[in-house]
């Protein structure tokens, strides 16, 4: 666990980043830490890239189905002219499309393909995903790290600054080298 005083890593989206450290109080408690297993099953869940892979995995199903559909049959019956001076038209119209090129045979036989390969692009879709969620993750902590580092370099200037206090209270050290350090820390 980190201590108070280092940033907390929020979880946004699929996205990492640090809070702000004015947002972050003394009283306020510490967040567990998200390790990476957490990140990835919350971007899994509702991350925007996972959402985004698996719209474009219905769009190309729904491209493929709809190329390997067969034309639909229509009837249509008419009249015209019936409230006129000329004779009334009275028709029917039957459209039955024949595929006489084996075009639609073959494209529904490579439907199977298309679905196979709609199949991978969403799986490379979602391990992009993932990793996109890996890589944000991994600055975060990094970052997170940093901070903790920077927060025992501090405590430990401040120490440091403590001791030449004393010490300049007791004439051990100049002036010089007493505001030095605390300008430091």
């Amino acid at each position: 666990m980190f201590s108070p005083r280092v940033m907390p890593v929020v979880a946004l989206g699929c996205s990492l980043v640090l809070a702000a450290p004015a947002v972050v109080r003394a009283q306020d408690p510490v967040p567990r830490p998200i390790d990476l297993a957490d990140a990835l099953r919350l971007a899994r869940q509702a991350g925007p890239l996972r959402q985004v892979a698996d719209a474009r995995r219905q769009i190309g199903l729904g491209r493929v189905t709809e190329t390997n559909q067969w034309a639909n049959p229509s009837i249509e019956w008419r009249r015209e002219n019936l409230g006129s001076t000329l004779l009334p038209d009275i028709f029917a119209t039957v459209y039955l499309p024949i595929d006489v090129s084996g075009k639609r045979l073959a494209q529904r036989q490579a439907a199977a393909a298309g679905r196979d390969r709609v199949a991978r692009e969403a799986e490379a879709d979602r391990r992009t995903a993932d990793l996109e969620v890996a890589r944000a993750w991994m600055r975060a902590t990094v970052a997170q790290g940093h901070a903790a580092i920077i927060g025992d370099q501090v405590e430990a200037l401040r120490e440091i600054a403590r001791v030449d206090a004393e010490r300049l209270k007791e004439g051990q050290v100049s002036e010089a080298v007493g505001l030095r350090t605390s300008l430091e820390a």
